[in-house]
């Protein structure tokens, strides 16, 4: 008995220690790949933070590096960091994202284990849990390198999207972190859209929480929407705030429907195989590669869009009106994965929001001592994620790979079959 429990002991740390390895190993190639690049996208925020910290506002959307797409609160919100050099800016935005990323795990992490605990599941030692969060990371590792390399703001949706879905679970949340919580997740719903159908929790699914509390998140979240949209009115009046919306608005026009090979969405996929029209591959300087054949005209393109779009949604609002039941983690992980699959722009890094269901996916096959097939699966989808780049596959191969939209199936094929290990008593409630 003396001798199995010292064997537990070392592998407990034996796991501990191959967990940390691989968090800290993600995390530094992270950082080192963000102050090594320019930052493109960061470059664009902190301009435009520039110019509303300067009084010049007006200006975010005809000046910059780049276009700036975001909403006119998003810049005026953020404002004071661009008052800090640009190094200092970037440090802060880069240590707020690994705060986020931690607190993204442990929240898993507590989820999951309460739920064990429930099921009356005895796990052989709690070090699974830091298996589960390494191996999540690692999973989602490629969408991570490259949010961290362009100083996007993937990470902050998927914590604010984390923390509101936490707070609306757990009755005992203060009123103080409802509504941060809230105002951020409406803040960031207007500045990126993809996150909004998060808003609809507190009014379509009022689970544990008080009246009051639910009245807290509702307000709050409309409040951080006002913000997005009409926080110029401080600096720059209702007519100068209308026509940065107006300006927006144009801005998002202007951007249309982005065909490259990057864009992972379903629609470009249909478009790269579909349309007859050539692929750009930006990462090989605009070279144009003709995948598939003119199988669908612009206006059937343009249908088989929308009803994806429609599907999709459907899908969601399903899944999140249907509840947590006694599976939140499951729910809450298929949730955030969810939100990214209807829109007709899908960068690489929108998939950071597949890391709850990345960390739930690995917890079964710890807890469960999965065997064979299951980690089979996970790790050939862990391939197709972190595998088919072009540092891996070549300037032959990549091209086609990032061209099918390998992200979204992967993201896809994960979600189905997380989905699927459902026990016959969940799946009869779908």
């Amino acid at each position: 008995m003396g001798l199995k429990i010292e064997q537990q002991i070392k592998r407990s740390w034996l796991h501990k220690v191959i967990s940390a390895s691989i968090v800290f190993v993600v995390f530094a190639a992270a950082l080192l790949r963000a102050y090594s690049r320019v930052s493109p996208d960061f470059s664009v925020f902190y301009h435009a933070w520039g110019l509303v910290w300067n009084g010049h506002g007006n200006r975010i959307y005809q000046e910059g590096p780049d276009r700036y797409l975001y909403s006119p609160g998003f810049a005026w919100l953020l404002a004071p960091l661009g008052g800090l050099s640009f190094d200092l800016a970037f440090g802060i935005w880069c240590l707020l994202k690994v705060f986020g990323l931690l607190f993204v795990s442990k929240w898993m992490v507590s989820l999951i284990e309460g739920e064990s605990n429930r099921k009356g599941v005895e796990l052989a030692e709690s070090s699974v849990h830091w298996l589960s969060v390494a191996l999540g990371i690692a999973f989602i590792a490629r969408p991570l390198l490259i949010d961290f390399e362009y100083g996007q703001v993937n990470v902050f949706i998927l914590t604010v999207v984390v923390l509101s879905i936490a707070t609306h679970l757990d009755s005992r949340t203060s009123l103080f972190k409802i509504s941060a919580s809230w105002f951020l997740l409406g803040w960031l719903a207007v500045a990126k859209i993809f996150p909004g159908p998060i808003l609809l929790l507190p009014w379509f699914l009022p689970l544990r929480n008080s009246e009051k509390k639910l009245n807290f998140a509702r307000g709050f979240s409309l409040l951080g929407v006002s913000v997005s949209l009409f926080a110029p009115v401080i600096s720059q009046g209702w007519r100068g705030a209308l026509r940065l919306l107006f300006d927006w608005k144009d801005a998002l026009i202007s951007r249309g429907f982005p065909v490259e090979s990057h864009n992972q969405s379903f629609l470009a996929f249909v478009y790269h195989f579909l349309s007859g029209h050539p692929t750009f591959v930006l990462s090989q300087n605009g070279r144009e590669i003709a995948f598939g054949w003119a199988f669908l005209t612009p206006a059937q393109l343009t249908l088989v869009g929308s009803a994806w779009a429609f599907l999709s949604m459907g899908w969601l609002l399903a899944w999140l009106t249907r509840g947590p039941g006694n599976q939140s983690a499951r729910w809450m992980a298929v949730l955030t994965a969810l939100l990214v699959i209807p829109s007709h722009l899908v960068w690489k890094p929108y998939f950071l929001m597949a890391l709850p269901l990345a960390i739930f996916g690995a917890s079964q096959l710890l807890i469960q001592k999965k065997r064979g097939r299951d980690w089979f699966v996970f790790f050939v989808l862990f391939a197709a994620v972190n595998l088919t780049s072009f540092d891996f596959v070549g300037s032959a191969w990549g091209p086609f790979f990032e061209a099918s939209s390998t992200f979204l199936v992967a993201h896809l094929a994960l979600m189905v079959w997380v989905i699927s290990e459902l026990s016959p008593n969940e799946k009869s409630k779908i």
